[in-house]
Formats: C-alpha cells, structure tokens, sequence
C-alpha cells in the first residue's frame, strides 16, 4: 500500500493484484483511512475512506461519543490554540459576509469565491482608485485555498482563504490586446520564453490529463475543481483576470501577486513580441493612477478590506 502525497487531490488508483496508491487530500480538508487484506493468494481487497476533517465525523468514525472523544492532551492543544489566536487578534470579527462563498463553485455560480475576487474584491480593493478602468488584475487560480461562511468572518477566516500575503506588482502602460493574448497562453499551459514557473504548470496540466485517463481505467478518486484547467471537466481556468478581453487598444498597469511574477511577465513578453524582459515593480503610491496613494500591502491585504467593508455584528 503506497501511501502518497503532494500534488492536492484526492485519489485511490488499484496497480496491479497487490499494490495500490491512496492519496488522502488537501490542505486538511480529509483524513484519509485505507485498509487491506493479508495473505490473500490471488488478489489483495483493498478499501479507503475519506473523511471529512470535522468534529462530528471523526466522532463518528471512531465509534466515540462526544464526551469521551476529548482527551486530556487534546484539550490542552485546544487551549494552546486558543491562546495563540488570542495573542495575534486571529478572532477578531471584521464583518458579516451575506452568504457561503465556494472556493470550488462554478465561475458563473452566485456562491463562487473566486468569482468574488475578480468581479469585487479586486476592482474595489486592489485597484486605486476603486474601479480604476485603466487597471487589470490577474492571478493564478491556486491563490485561494479554503471557502469563506455565511455569517462573522474573522482575521483568520481571511488568513485561510488566501494565506500568503503575496507583495503586489505591476507591469505598466500595457495593451489590452497583449493582455488577453498573455492571459490565453497562461490558460493554455504553453511554454514561455524565461519562465521556468510556467513550464512546471505545463507539466502539471499533461499530468491532469494523464490522471483522467487513468481513473477511467480501474483508479478512483475525486480533484478539487478550482485546480483544474477548464478543458477537464468542472474546471477552473489555471489563471483568471479581472477582464478577460480588456479593450484592445485601451493601455492599462497589469497587477500580479508575487507567485505569479515570472509566469506572467514572461506571458506578457511574449504576447507583445518584445525581445526585452516585461519590467514588473512594486505596487505602492508610486505606481498607481492619479486619484490614489494606498493601495494594499499584499493580496491578502484587500480581502481584509473587503471583509471590513461588509456589515458589522449581529449578522
């Protein structure tokens, strides 16, 4: 039984009479249970489950009771827990959100988290001013990583959503026309010139692929949507943007995260034929457009601030 890990999915595949690979999730969201026979002559039965890392269920899955389930050296790491939220402000209520906002839905879905970041959070809290109509937003869509509830949202409600805190960049004076050319080749997986990063999300997008076929052939397993490109079924796009198809010949500063530097300078370079490197600065007050001096610190950064803009307690 070949325990596996660190390509985030969830995925059982049988090898051959004897052997299996279970992989049991990502980012904490399952705790993976596998189980096989021993000694079986001709072939092996193997079984898995996975759990949903919830309270109720783990209760459940052990066969426990609520008030036996707690033991003295869990509920110690709980007030530990308790302790270091409480040291760094993690518990402190920003605002109401309205409803339960999936980090996995459907772009075209009311309740999608990442339709949010690029329709509100990004024109309206990283754009200066808000709505700035001569600035683009663009991010790989491995950025968030957890969904955000219906009701208060705290400092580490937001944390968890997108936790890198990414420094923001931008490219300055580009065409809209080279922008949705760059944003196509990022989606398509190509190989850029200069981009190392991009190359890896080439091989990672035939990997995909080769999975899927896989599964169709005895492997059984379930891949979170949001990381998957949008020509496997349910998926994501690999990039997204605040406009996919900017006014061609209209010039706008394209901002990106830290992460995606390289992957989209590179992507830009390439749309636009320069056969120098695409210059990619800080965002700070030196760089944006005329009407603004603050923009956030980091990506993390506007959703707090859009976490605060919303109504404040009771929800």
């Amino acid at each position: 039984q070949f325990l596996t890990g660190h390509s985030h999915v969830r995925a059982f595949a049988r090898l051959d009479e004897h052997a299996s690979s279970f992989e049991a999730g990502h980012y904490g969201d399952t705790l993976g249970f596998v189980t096989f026979g021993v000694g079986e002559p001709k072939r092996t039965q193997f079984d898995f489950e996975y759990l949903p890392m919830r309270r109720t269920e783990l209760i459940r899955a052990a066969g426990a009771s609520a008030s036996s389930f707690d033991t003295p050296r869990g509920l110690e790491l709980s007030e530990r827990i308790r302790s270091a939220r409480a040291t760094y402000n993690l518990s402190r209520v920003l605002g109401c959100s309205p409803r339960h906002y999936n980090v996995s839905a459907p772009l075209d879905d009311a309740a999608s988290l990442w339709a949010l970041y690029m329709r509100e959070v990004a024109p309206r809290h990283v754009f200066v001013p808000a709505h700035n109509t001569s600035q683009w937003f663009i991010s790989s869509t491995g950025a968030l990583r957890y969904d955000v509830y219906k009701g208060p949202i705290t400092v580490d409600d937001v944390d968890m959503a997108l936790p890198f805190s990414d420094s923001l960049h931008v490219a300055r004076h580009v065409r809209g026309a080279t922008l949705a050319n760059a944003l196509r080749l990022l989606r398509s997986g190509a190989r850029l010139s200069a981009a190392h990063a991009q190359q890896q999300v080439q091989q990672q997008v035939q990997q995909w692929r080769q999975d899927d076929a896989e599964e169709r052939y005895g492997g059984r397993g379930a891949r979170p949507r949001y990381l998957r490109p949008p020509d496997i079924a349910g998926g994501i796009p690999l990039y997204l943007a605040t406009s996919d198809n900017p006014p061609a010949d209209q010039y706008f500063d394209a901002i990106v995260g830290r992460f995606d530097t390289a992957a989209v300078a590179a992507a830009i370079q390439q749309a636009s034929g320069s056969a120098q490197p695409i210059a990619l600065v800080p965002y700070d007050e030196h760089v944006v457009a005329p009407g603004g001096s603050s923009p956030p610190a980091n990506d993390t950064a506007a959703w707090m601030r859009w976490a605060s803009s919303l109504p404040p307690q009771p929800c």
